[in-house]
């Protein structure tokens, strides 16, 4: 016989009965369900996976379109499958293979809704125009429509690879030439029809992967039993790698004789990477709600904290000025003054993690406040480190509180700057971006958008795996006793989460640190940047304030400071009270200075109230940390009044009389 084999036996043997044999062994190891449809997309032959799959037996199928009541078909949302949208119509019509079609078919011998991952390869006779039969294949992936339902997010990520999946068929002679070969198998090799029907099996991988599938072939050429899905690595033209499951049986001629191999041959990468990949969003979302959870716990203490050191700063401050003849007693108010602002920097640093923070939010372009922070910057990181900016020409505006921004650089400047001691190089980089579907699903908490991106990189010392993961939470630091709280990246954290942003540390020991922060992209024009200048006098009024405060040393305080600037002022313990005091004195009360969080109603639903009665009523809030209830995600408008505790007297006069006076 000649070594080359024509083209006509690799595409069908010429002999029918073997090639009814080829194909009866075929249907009976395959585990994938296989249905032949005629012309007129009647059911003629199916195999017994089908059977199973489908829960009827072929003469329940035979001569049955997909019409038929017990063959109906439905789309993953529930809706009907017409009949001209059917797999094996559509490849009866177009003459087209039809690839992973995902159907819902009631199984009745199991009483349930079974889906199926469905292709369709039309048959045309040599010479032929049309297709004279259609095959269905299908695989039955009920149990891993279960699973997506479990996992949303690993149902949308691999949704696609899942519906499209499809297997390669081939057939080799015994010493692993291929004789037939399906489209699926070009695919999965990337080698054409005419370059795969010269090669060998051998040629699809390296010389121990080779081995391992001809010792399967040689198990099934010894016992006559089918191998099933043995596992091993192909090389891709051009030399990409993928691991594919194959199964395999014996090709067995009319007179007995053993005369090659057929198997299918399934591309299994994606399902080897889902647990790796499962394994590193399962760790993700394990540092997200732990910040998540110490974030909730940082805000609730800092908050009742505030709400003391109010108190406690607030009475120093009075006292001081009538300490002037008693120094001892003047240098120890000092102190106590001294000692609640420090306190008050390290709750404001726990609300701006735990996104409790209030911001003053306007659109801004980031390189414009890059630049104006600059030499402030090179001030504070020192001569010996060389300060690098690379700012994107046309970058987009973003809506964020400038005073916060200023303070992240700030924060990252002198981590880099203690990273560096021997100094090093700094390079800030900006440029715009565009996060999609596919990078949202594949990050814990990020949203597809449009994103300026702020790339913030040193040159020192690097991190390890442990620290990175840490390296956000509050209270951890590497730095030695007394040089560090802990709070500056923690604080970085919560501020570019409260901006609904997002930040990824990279690092290397010895081969420094980035900082990748996102921030979503603002429309309308960009704010000329400016600072505040602080009011120094305390100044005084005539009107009637009702304040309403649940602690008491913050109402007293407030109480006596207002009071001693001349103005008429009623305190209230509670919203109810507040409401009783209003029923009676409203007509005289010119401003509502209250708390925010209050045991009942909040100071929001307070003012509504009392300004129903009385519409010119003016407010002032006062907070501990941002008014969750009244502003969507804890962004503060800058239109709405409010003092964040803890406040000195000048402060809280001079917003007074700022507040009545508008």
């Amino acid at each position: 016989m000649p070594n080359p084999v024509d083209q006509k036996k690799k595409e069908m043997p010429k002999d029918p009965s073997n090639s009814m044999e080829r194909y009866r062994v075929l249907f009976e190891s395959i585990r994938q369900g296989v249905v032949s449809q005629d012309q007129d997309g009647k059911i003629v032959l199916v195999n017994p996976a089908a059977e199973r799959i489908l829960g009827m037996p072929f003469q329940e199928m035979k001569n049955k379109t997909s019409l038929d009541p017990r063959l109906q078909t439905i789309h993953e949302d529930g809706s009907d499958f017409p009949m001209d949208m059917h797999p094996g119509w559509i490849a009866l019509k177009t003459g087209q293979n039809v690839k992973g079609t995902v159907m819902g078919i009631f199984n009745p011998r199991e009483g349930r809704q079974r889906w199926l991952n469905v292709s369709a390869v039309p048959i045309i006779t040599p010479g032929g125009k049309h297709p004279i039969r259609a095959y269905m294949i299908f695989d039955d992936i009920t149990d891993l429509k279960q699973t997506q339902l479990q996992l949303k997010e690993s149902e949308e990520r691999y949704q696609s690879m899942l519906e499209n999946m499809i297997d390669g068929y081939f057939e080799v002679d015994l010493n692993g030439n291929f004789l037939f070969f399906n489209q699926a198998l070009l695919e999965i090799s990337g080698y054409s029809s005419n370059k795969l029907s010269k090669m060998n099996f051998r040629e699809l991988m390296d010389q121990e992967n080779a081995q391992c599938f001809f010792e399967a072939f040689n198990q099934v050429f010894v016992t006559g039993q089918p191998e099933k899905g043995h596992v091993g690595e192909l090389i891709r033209k051009g030399g990409d790698k993928r691991i594919v499951e194959v199964s395999s049986s014996l090709l067995i001629g009319p007179d007995g004789e053993k005369w090659g191999f057929q198997g299918i041959a399934r591309d299994i990468t994606e399902q080897r990477s889902f647990g790796k990949e499962k394994e590193r969003l399962e760790e993700e979302l394990r540092q997200f709600q732990k910040l998540e959870a110490i974030g909730r716990l940082a805000g609730g203490v800092a908050h009742d904290f505030n709400n003391l050191l109010t108190g406690i700063s607030g009475y120093a401050q009075l006292l001081l000025p009538k300490a002037e003849d008693h120094p001892v007693i003047q240098r120890g108010l000092k102190q106590i003054s001294d000692l609640s602002d420090r306190a008050a920097d390290l709750t404001r640093q726990l609300l701006a993690f735990s996104r409790k923070q209030p911001l003053s939010s306007v659109v801004v372009n980031m390189n414009a406040l890059i630049e104006n922070l600059s030499r402030m910057l090179r001030r504070i990181i020192g001569e010996d480190i060389v300060l690098k900016s690379m700012l994107a020409p046309e970058l987009w505006n973003v809506s964020v509180d400038p005073g916060q921004m200023e303070q992240i650089l700030m924060n990252l400047a002198v981590n880099a700057r203690d990273a560096m001691p021997q100094g090093g190089e700094i390079i800030i980089k900006t440029s715009n971006i565009v996060l999609d579907q596919k990078f949202a699903k594949m990050h814990v908490g990020v949203k597809s958008g449009f994103y300026i991106e702020l790339m913030f990189s040193d040159t020192g010392k690097g991190m390890d795996k442990a620290t990175q993961e840490r390296i956000f939470e509050p209270f951890f630091t590497t730095k030695e006793p007394g040089k560090g709280t802990g709070l500056g990246l923690s604080t970085v954290y919560g501020i570019i989460k409260q901006h609904k942003g997002n930040i990824w540390v990279r690092s290397k020991i010895r081969q420094g640190t980035t900082f990748e922060i996102f921030l979503p992209r603002a429309a309308g024009p960009a704010a000329e940047l400016g600072r505040k200048r602080d009011t120094k006098i305390m100044p005084k009024g005539t009107e009637t304030i009702l304040v309403v405060e649940d602690e008491e040393a913050v109402r007293n305080f407030v109480h006596q400071v207002l009071e001693g600037q001349g103005y008429r002022v009623f305190t209230a313990p509670s919203p109810e009270e507040a409401k009783e005091i209003f029923e009676r004195k409203g007509w005289e009360v010119a401003l509502l200075l209250t708390d925010v969080v209050m045991p009942g109603e909040n100071g929001f639903e307070l003012y509504k109230k009392l300004t129903s009665r009385r519409p010119s009523l003016k407010v002032l809030y006062m907070s501990g940390y941002a008014m969750d209830t009244l502003i969507q995600e804890g962004e503060m408008s800058p239109d709405i009044p409010i003092l964040q505790k803890p406040f000195p007297p000048k402060v809280l006069t001079n917003k007074v009389r700022e507040i009545l006076d508008a």
